[in-house]
């Protein structure tokens, strides 16, 4: 079996990749799609994001699992799921350069925060099996490294 049609997909992600200028806000959704124009094959497509910002993925995604075996990647950082009573911060969007200034001691904007990351988790899981969960911090034992190691060699072997 020829690898002509995998290497074309290869060089054409690439090309388009290589002209891609990230200035600003990036879009899940746009990249969702336009991955699912390029890969005319059924095959597996392996997503890792933080679904963080507009909700223009769910759609592109969607279709996608319609074609492909999808495999979504979430990382989280615990330290990012609740804002921390630290008083006043300006807080900037590294992709837009936007600043907003927020009281973190208003208890009422640290738990909308909170349901807003809650809900945010929920929409991911809502994708079933074929998500996995990612989560960073700082006290990752020996025994929860290797505990995700045989969970990931389990999910690859099915």
């Amino acid at each position: 079996m020829s690898d002509a049609p995998f290497d074309a997909f290869v060089k054409e992600l690439f090309d388009w990749y290589l002209e891609w200028d990230p200035v600003g806000a990036t879009s899940l959704g746009a990249a969702l799609a336009r991955t699912g124009a390029l890969a005319r094959q059924r095959g597996l497509v392996v997503v890792v994001s933080d679904f963080r910002g507009p909700l223009d993925w769910r759609t592109p995604l969607l279709e996608l699992m319609s074609r492909h075996e999808v495999l979504a990647v979430e990382v989280r950082d615990p330290r990012e799921q609740e804002l921390p009573d630290v008083g006043e911060l300006w807080l900037v969007d590294p992709e837009t350069g936007r600043q907003v200034r927020v009281d973190t001691s208003s208890a009422a904007l640290r738990s909308r925060f909170a349901a807003a990351a809650r809900e945010r988790g929920l929409l991911v899981l809502a994708f079933g099996s074929r998500t996995i969960r990612a989560v960073t911090h700082l006290d990752v034992s020996q025994e929860n490294y290797a505990s995700a190691t045989d969970l990931r060699l389990d999910i690859v072997n099915q």
